[in-house]
């Protein structure tokens, strides 16, 4: 597997300034685009018949590594979603324009989040853009996200992951006994992930696993934590243990348990 990741502190969207071209609900502004907290949704106020674009200024030409989203309720199978760079804040034909796919959803209105590795992408340049953009095509529904995030940097310092590590996927739900005596319930309409993993790490891998755990450990300081990026699935991520133990190093090399888990994107989304 390729590990990549990224630091809180690598998120540069969050600074820019935000534009939507359709009227956004007063109760789900844009600006919730822009968070960590992908269930707290921007959400259009109509439905987007003529499309959808979201634009970042970040101001000065800013150099953009990965692209993630994470939660949306834009259909499986939409084609036409642009995930776009471009000097100027015009989109006829930006330098960079890379069609992003709309998986199958795994569980009805929670998608898995998509990341895209945008030094892969053509047009892609180190000296980078002042201007990204994520356009929507036209639905006939209302257009939500939870989290559409653009990271300067990845990172590969993290290695010598032993593996297999564990991964575990929850759907949450709250029994109650009836008047007759069998179970009832209901489900709470989320998803939980995590993957408790074991790490064998050398000095330099221990250095930048314990420089992730000391920037990131708060709530508010959520990581993308991309286990496999053959794929898209990048979890925005924060770690479970308050507290990071290593064995005695032995030879430079330290072992240690860590549970990453991917922040819950809430409930559905809704279209109408």
């Amino acid at each position: 597997m390729s590990l990549l990741y990224a630091k809180s502190s690598d998120e540069i969207g969050h600074a820019a300034t935000l534009s939507s071209s359709v009227a956004m609900d007063p109760y789900y502004p844009v600006t919730n685009i822009q968070t960590f907290s992908p269930s707290a949704v921007g959400l259009t106020l109509a439905q987007i018949g003529s499309g959808w674009r979201l634009v970042w200024d970040h101001g000065s030409a800013k150099d953009v590594q990965a692209f993630s989203l994470h939660h949306h309720n834009i259909p499986a199978g939409t084609s036409g979603v642009k995930v776009q760079r471009n000097a100027a804040n015009s989109w006829g034909g930006p330098t960079m324009d890379y069609t992003l796919p709309i998986a199958t959803f795994p569980t009805i209105g929670l998608p898995l989040p998509e990341a895209v590795d945008l030094r892969a992408v053509a047009g892609y340049s180190a000296g980078g853009f002042r201007y990204s953009s994520l356009f929507i095509p036209a639905l006939s529904q209302l257009g939500g996200i939870g989290s559409a995030l653009w990271w300067a940097t990845l990172r590969s310092d993290i290695r010598h992951v032993r593996y297999p590590e564990r991964e575990g996927e929850g759907y949450p739900s709250t029994p109650f006994p009836t008047a007759y005596g069998p179970e009832d319930g209901y489900k709470l309409g989320v998803r939980r992930r995590s993957m408790p993993g074991s790490f064998r790490q050398r000095d330099g891998s221990w250095a930048a696993f314990l420089a992730l755990f000391r920037a990131c450990k708060t709530v508010d300081n959520a990581f993308l934590w991309w286990s496999d990026a053959t794929g898209s699935d990048g979890w925005l991520a924060g770690l479970s243990e308050d507290d990071l133990v290593r064995e005695i190093p032995i030879n430079g090399v330290y072992d240690f348990d860590a549970t990453v888990y991917e922040r819950t994107c809430g409930l559905a989304i809704p279209t109408a």
